[in-house]
């Protein structure tokens, strides 16, 4: 790997990046704008930008960049469940917290306001999505494949609101 291929890398891991913040601001219309973006924002910074920069530090390695990038992304993703005590109830009984998000997502109306076990869920989601592009990134070195990831994303918003969306802004 070149000095300059190195930094693309780095280059694709920040536009990628861009995409994430794109993509959560057109979440807004389904989940009420609030803290929760910028906690998924600082999931997808760590874990990006953490496998990015150990892939620019050691070229040969591809895995253990990811692998570094989805724990350190972890620490945001769990600080608000850790902050207000739902580690436990997620460690107790996961499958009735899972249920509470869906009851809380099937129930409420757009925008949703994100809180509690609702943000939790977000936010693993969100690290889920970002590892899955940090792997496109760093260990696949597809750049523009990755970009689909937050793209889709953007088509949560007319799917739930049954909003038409021209071809030319899927193609955006």
């Amino acid at each position: 790997m070149t000095a300059a291929s190195r930094w693309t890398v780095l280059v694709r891991a920040c536009l990628l990046l861009l995409g994430w913040g794109v993509a959560l601001l057109g979440l807004s219309t389904v989940f009420a704008r609030g803290p929760w973006q910028g906690w998924a924002m600082a999931v997808a910074a760590c874990a990006l930008l953490v496998a990015a920069l150990l892939r620019v530090a050691r070229p040969g390695a591809r895995l253990v960049p990811c692998l570094a990038g989805l724990l350190v992304g972890a620490v945001p993703a769990v600080a608000p469940a850790w902050r207000d005590g739902r580690v436990a109830q997620w460690y107790e009984d996961p499958v009735g917290v899972l249920g509470m998000i869906r009851v809380r997502l099937v129930t409420g109306d757009a925008p949703v306001v994100v809180e509690g076990v609702l943000l939790d869920g977000i936010l693993l989601a969100c690290l889920v999505l970002v590892w899955a592009g940090a792997l496109l990134v760093g260990g696949l070195d597809a750049g523009v494949a990755s970009l689909l990831v937050p793209a889709a994303l953007l088509l949560v918003t007319p799917a739930v609101l049954g909003v038409h969306v021209r071809g030319w802004m899927i193609l955006a």
